[in-house]
């Protein structure tokens, strides 16, 4: 089980993060997390900076309005844009 992990770390950089979704109102970020509060992923200085950039691109800012952890150490962040 070890390997495995470690294989997927190397096929998928730490760090790693993909906009999947933007509209002008909202984008979603999936992102591999380091990171835990209270049982759930927090989004990195990273995503969120990653987030405040695309919605700048509308004159708006980013506010996270919900977490989805889609495996171990991976999430989707879904961030509004105001």
């Amino acid at each position: 089980m070890k390997l495995v992990y470690a294989l997927c770390l190397c096929a998928s950089p730490l760090g790693a993060q993909e906009a999947i979704a933007f509209n002008g109102y909202s984008v979603t970020i999936n992102h591999i997390f380091l990171t835990q509060f209270g049982g759930k992923p927090v989004p990195t200085d990273k995503t969120t900076a990653e987030a405040v950039r695309i919605c700048s691109s509308v004159e708006k800012t980013a506010e996270l309005a919900s977490v989805v952890q889609t495996g171990d150490m991976s999430g989707q962040f879904f961030f509004l844009c105001l």
